[in-house]
């Protein structure tokens, strides 16, 4: 049995506000939908997908089909509204963002992997379940290395 997280690839990077991959990693069920993306709204309690996120100009545009409100978006994200356009923030501050994400990236990752580790030792993985736990593992150890440089460059505190 595998465990999946929703997280997208690494895409294009903003010039100043967070990144849309760092985004991304805030929300749930990301899935691809087009040249956007749909997710779970952080607003209110989303039992599928309302949440259309895409690339602008200017930084990462938000919908709430259920009818959320930007402000309502964001502030549920602990973020300001301010902070999606991409000349916003300073690099000490999109740093902290990706920081942030990569914290949550590695308790999905750890999960995951704990999940293979259990079906492991019950005798239930395949030979592709095998090589899908060695790429976890090894997106694990990326985000670790990506955390502990975060933290040498800004001093980022060990609270995770």
């Amino acid at each position: 049995m595998r465990a999946h997280t929703n997280n997208p690839k690494p895409i294009e990077e903003a010039e100043g506000g967070i990144t849309l991959e760092a985004f991304l990693l805030l929300l749930d069920k990301v899935q691809k939908h087009g040249p956007n993306y749909l997710a779970r709204c952080p607003a209110h309690d989303d039992g599928r997908p309302s949440l259309r996120v895409a690339q602008g100009e200017r930084g990462i545009l938000v919908n709430c089909y259920a009818g959320c409100s930007y402000n309502e978006i964001v502030k549920a994200l602990g973020l300001r509204p301010q902070d999606l356009f991409t000349d916003a923030l300073t690099e000490k501050s999109r740093d902290e963002y990706r920081y942030r994400a990569v914290l949550r990236e590695i308790q999905k990752l750890e999960i995951t992997v704990w999940q293979c580790e259990h079906d492991m030792k019950q005798g239930r993985m395949t030979e592709s379940d095998m090589e899908y736990y060695r790429e976890k593992i090894q997106e694990l150890i990326n985000r670790r290395n990506e955390r502990d440089d975060l933290r040498r460059k800004h001093g980022f505190p060990k609270n995770d």
